[in-house]
């Protein structure tokens, strides 16, 4: 069984590997949740 007391070690373990990406998307602006961007397709959700 996988326990972790608390998320920072898991954090400190993959910043290294996600610092690259934090670094290319903090400029970019943020969205509201459902937005659809153009170019996106929206789906139906599934019944």
């Amino acid at each position: 069984m996988f326990v972790i007391d608390s998320f920072q070690p898991l954090f400190d373990v993959t910043a290294p590997e996600f610092a690259p990406i934090y670094t290319a998307v903090c400029g970019l602006p943020l969205e509201g949740a459902g937005v659809v961007l153009p170019g996106e397709k929206e789906f139906a959700p599934a019944a």
